[in-house]
């Protein structure tokens, strides 16, 4: 019973009329909620702060078995330090979309959030690749094509980690890279949304991690962005069965820890009622 505008979506008028009407005055009002205020916020600290990247990858690789421990050094290439003791991983956490961002057409691209899968972190090093949950443990260790996943599959350095955002879809064996934060030892934490994921298809293509075989017994597969405008959101959800929701992702952010206002989330049901009033005003 949905009817089509423009080639998104759209309930009719005759349901949710006063929820489409609220969230129309919410998303127009010149007032600001909290959620956009930390978007500026977050904006602006990651301009100003510099981070200790050696010390966020050195609590993603110490998961690691059996890797020698090194010495830091004021080089703050990615394996420089090496914690012994295990810590939890970071994740950027995506937070609900309560105000929809004035600049989402333009300035935020989104993902598909497929179903039945488990948010991780996979690491590449010393010749190895292991995959921790979000609480820490290790999920498991085996060989793969990314770059010094295996033996195979070493370049350079054996200690060129690469760390990627997954999500582990356990039914077809398959682990679905929504963000690369390091490859090869080069750190990308602070770099741009819109360019990670560029680097990311562009790395990942020049490997066999796709291709499942004896020594890369699991898939690595880029998941698709969508633009955010009237064409990117229908072509999303005409290809949303397998998907629980929407990622979006603010162009400029960095991959910072934890919660963050410029990642957020819809549930694949909430995704028309809340972004229609954006296409009728545009």
């Amino acid at each position: 019973d949905c009817r089509r505008m423009e080639g998104f979506p759209v309930l009719p008028e005759s349901n949710e009329e006063s929820n489409m009407h609220h969230r129309q005055q919410e998303y127009k009002s010149r007032g600001e909620s909290d959620q956009v205020k930390r978007r500026r916020e977050f904006l602006d600290n990651q301009k100003k702060k510099k981070r200790d990247l050696t010390s966020i990858v050195r609590t993603l690789v110490s998961a690691t078995p059996d890797v020698p421990e090194t010495v830091a050094s004021s080089n703050t290439s990615a394996m420089e330090v090496i914690s012994t003791k295990p810590r939890q991983p970071k994740l950027m956490l995506a937070e609900p979309m309560i105000q929809v961002p004035q600049d989402l057409l333009l300035n935020w691209f989104a993902l598909i959030y497929p179903r039945n899968c488990k948010r991780c972190l996979v690491v590449s090093c010393y010749d190895r690749t292991t995959v921790r949950s979000e609480d820490g443990a290790v999920m498991s260790t085996f060989t793969s094509n990314l770059p010094n996943g295996s033996p195979l599959s070493r370049e350079g350095s054996r200690d060129g980690s690469c760390i990627l955002d997954c999500l582990f879809h356990q039914p077809s064996g398959t682990y679905f890279v929504l963000d690369l934060m390091c490859w090869k030892g080069h750190l990308y934490y602070d770099c741009s949304a819109d360019f990670r994921a560029f680097w990311r298809d562009q790395k990942l293509a020049e490997t066999t991690a796709s291709i499942k075989g004896p020594k890369n017994p699991f898939a690595f597969i880029p998941i698709p962005i969508h633009s955010c405008d009237k064409a990117g959101m229908t072509q999303a959800l005409a290809s949303t069965e397998e998907g629980e929701g929407l990622l979006f992702y603010c162009k400029e952010g960095h991959y910072s820890l934890g919660p963050s206002p410029l990642l957020c989330h819809l549930a694949i049901d909430q995704v028309v009622t809340t972004l229609a009033p954006v296409y009728q005003s545009n």
